[in-house]
């Protein structure tokens, strides 16, 4: 063994010995074979490659023979496995999967080559990872195939929940005496939505005492300006004002039972999503009463959202109030010279924008985060980068 400056102790009292510069990152007894697998970084900083965003330490495994520690080539350790090619056919019909042990003389270890071809419509998929780890992994086909059964799962799961009527009755059937639909503030007044004996009353009280309600009420102190026999009409009164959304702001630091208002209130701000009519920084306060209803427990269809270039249905994100569909956004687009636009997605730099004339010669080029200047059926739109990749479109403010 080459003789050394720097030492790690490893199982058992026997120790590797490395370069004054490496470290072992971890190591653990193979789970296949009892072997022990050290894996190590190079910790000399003018030994990095840096490139594509990212740095990337020298690396060195060692397999250790688990009773004295010695280290060993791979013509020693290749006797505890099988590099023959395994090929399986599913019972089903669906996949065909080969996976095989290989050693790279590059790296000096082993690693797992998998191919997963979906015989039905011909798609392959393909891996290659670690063959050493320290408990039992599971292969590509096995994680495909609890990837299809989780979906199924969630997918049964997503059919089996109520709609947004059944889910609000069912909590308006739990509703208990003083419970608290919603508040919201009204200059330096508070006003309760409660339910009590039946019926939905309306309170106005000073913040103060907005915590001291119930035993207001209880000793007869103060009274509801207001009562109706149905959320509906509640509600209805509430949302007559046609910026009510702006008049009035939710009170977050009182516990309330909203979920019996989630029909009602998904309803208006459907209609709100249809009309489209509010601005970018309004709809921060239309979004707070989506977020007073919100849950999981119903299917997320009942939030509606409109393309607002075609109007035609789009799945629901309140980060971009104003997106259009994948159908429009793949229609040519122009900025205000007339120039047709080639916008790509670069990741974490953002979106790159060609104007490109007639015969498709670049006029320019240009790297941005935010870019307002699409024309697209007689209407301007914005492009940016989406939270989780790709491109948004969305309907400039100023636009019709």
């Amino acid at each position: 063994m080459k003789k050394l400056n720097y030492f790690v102790c490893a199982n058992r009292g026997y120790y590797i010995e490395l370069d004054w510069s490496w470290e072992v990152s971890h190591s653990f007894k193979d789970f296949e074979s009892g072997l022990i697998y050290v894996h190590t970084v190079d910790q000399n900083e003018d030994r990095w490659v840096s490139g594509a965003g990212m740095i990337r330490q020298p690396q060195k495994s060692y397999i250790l023979e688990p009773k004295y520690g010695k280290i060993m080539t791979y013509k020693e350790w290749k006797a505890f496995f099988n590099y023959d090619m395994q090929t399986i056919y599913t019972e089903d019909g669906m996949f065909k999967y080969t996976r095989q042990r290989k050693y790279d003389d590059k790296v000096d270890c082993d690693y797992i080559d998998e191919t997963l071809v979906f015989l039905k419509g011909g798609h392959v998929t393909t891996s290659q990872g670690v063959a050493f780890y320290g408990e039992k992994k599971d292969t590509l086909l096995e994680s495909t195939i609890k990837e299809i059964e989780e979906r199924i799962r969630i997918k049964q799961e997503y059919a089996n929940r109520p709609s947004i009527v059944d889910f609000s009755k069912g909590y308006e059937d739990k509703l208990e005496d003083y419970d608290i639909l919603f508040a919201y503030y009204k200059q330096t007044n508070v006003v309760l939505n409660i339910f009590d004996k039946g019926v939905y009353k309306v309170y106005e009280l000073n913040k103060s005492k907005q915590f001291d309600f119930r035993e207001l009420v209880r000793a007869g102190t103060i009274s509801p300006i207001i009562e109706f026999s149905s959320i509906k009409n509640l509600w209805e009164s509430f949302v007559q004002d046609e910026d009510w959304y702006l008049k009035y702001i939710r009170c977050y630091n009182i516990k309330t039972s909203p979920f019996a208002l989630a029909s009602v209130v998904l309803g208006t701000i459907n209609e709100l999503h249809r009309q489209q009519s509010f601005t970018f920084k309004e709809y921060e306060q239309i979004n707070s009463w989506i977020n007073l209803v919100y849950s999981d427990e119903y299917r997320g269809e009942e939030i509606k959202q409109w393309c607002s270039n075609c109007h035609s249905l789009v799945k629901f994100y309140s980060r971009y109030p104003k997106h259009i569909c994948r159908e429009c956004s793949d229609k040519k687009m122009y900025d205000k010279d007339g120039l047709l636009l080639d916008i790509v997605y670069l990741g974490y730099d953002g979106i790159e924008v060609k104007h490109l004339k007639s015969n498709n010669v670049v006029e320019k080029t240009e790297t941005t985060f935010y870019f307002d200047d699409c024309h697209l059926d007689g209407k301007i739109f914005t492009a940016q980068p989406a939270r989780f990749g790709g491109i948004v479109f969305q309907l400039r403010e100023d636009s019709i």
